[in-house]
């Protein structure tokens, strides 16, 4: 077997904080805090320019290699490539000068325009009016659940889901609670059975199966120019946003591959860093993350960075939004 001791030294050092963004927008819920309004990141950018220490990714990796970690540096990093990427954080991160490292999901024969989890929380928490009972098979298992009297969508129901943080509170209403056990269960699939899955829900719900254009991806000439910015990289975060550490060993190869080439193919250069979706992964992740000739692997585990790290469990503090003034007490927290 590959041994991969030698990169897992055990040392002492200083330490990095890489920040994770998802999306910089406004839109009418937030369920997972993902995204950052223009103006307060704005706000971030310019505190984060004062310090002067933002870097290039690929500058943490390679010092972590070296055993050369400076622990003033501080990286910017986007997850899953929503448009707004491209319209709004590029032309502020250009204006500012600072770096930093795009991760995308996309693959050859899929066409995602719009994420699962969106539509699945358009779907449940927003359509105007849904039958009371759910009922379907998923994953083998029976889903059965009664939303009672929150047939149709009120006006204190609407706020309640918009005003939902469900990484920090329980769901607020029984549609919060039917969506957020739907999303835990297909968070675990194949894309074809989440898809299959969110289709058959869709019609449950009788509403129509387009796309909505408030979350949109990059598309492929947006992510190009992108990728043609030297202020820019782009990284692998797999084909379909797999939660890599419930699949075997076959299904990660492809999620990886096919998304790898696919990426080098657009923009035309190696691409040797991937962020696992979820921070999901396991020991067959990061062997095969080695053995495609990655050079980084970086998860959502809240975690300063020091010498001792794996290159290929690197954690990242994600930034929800909040105002300028805030940041920076947030960002002084996670650099202590």
């Amino acid at each position: 077997m590959l041994k991969l001791n030698g990169l897992f030294k055990k040392s002492t050092g200083p330490h990095v904080v890489i920040l994770m963004y998802h999306r910089i927008a406004q839109p009418i819920s937030d369920v997972w805090d993902t995204a950052v309004s223009p103006q307060n990141f704005e706000q971030h950018l310019q505190h984060l320019q004062k310090l002067g220490n933002v870097v290039p990714l690929s500058l943490i990796t390679d010092s972590i290699y070296a055993g050369q970690l400076n622990g003033n540096n501080i990286a910017i990093t986007f997850d899953d490539g929503y448009t707004d990427n491209f319209t709004i954080a590029r032309p502020l991160l250009e204006q500012y000068g600072l770096p930093a490292t795009f991760f995308i999901t996309a693959g050859n024969h899929k066409n995602i325009k719009e994420y699962w989890w969106d539509d699945l929380e358009r779907t449940i928490l927003f359509t105007e009016r849904l039958p009371q009972r759910f009922l379907m098979s998923i994953s083998n298992e029976e889903v059965d659940f009664d939303i009672k009297n929150e047939v149709d969508l009120t006006p204190k129901i609407r706020a309640r889901h918009c005003g939902w943080h469900a990484s920090v509170q329980p769901p607020p209403t029984q549609r919060a609670l039917l969506y957020y056990h739907l999303w835990s269960k297909l968070k675990l699939l194949s894309y074809d059975e989440q898809y299959l899955i969110l289709n058959k829900i869709k019609k449950w719900a009788k509403v129509d199966i387009e796309k909505n254009n408030e979350n949109k991806i990059m598309s492929v000439d947006e992510l190009k120019q992108l990728s043609e910015n030297n202020l820019f990289t782009i990284g692998a975060h797999t084909a379909t946003h797999a939660a890599l550490g419930h699949h075997g060993p076959d299904l990660q190869k492809s999620e990886l591959t096919e998304n790898i080439d696919f990426l080098q193919q657009i923009t035309d250069y190696k691409i040797d860093l991937v962020a696992y979706p979820y921070g999901s992964y396991n020991g067959n992740t990061l062997m095969l993350a080695y053995e495609l000739g990655l050079l980084g692997g970086f998860t959502t585990e809240a975690e300063p960075i020091q010498q001792s790290i794996s290159p290929f469990k690197i954690g990242r503090f994600q930034v929800k939004d909040m105002n300028g003034s805030r940041f920076q007490r947030q960002l002084a927290s996670w650099r202590h």
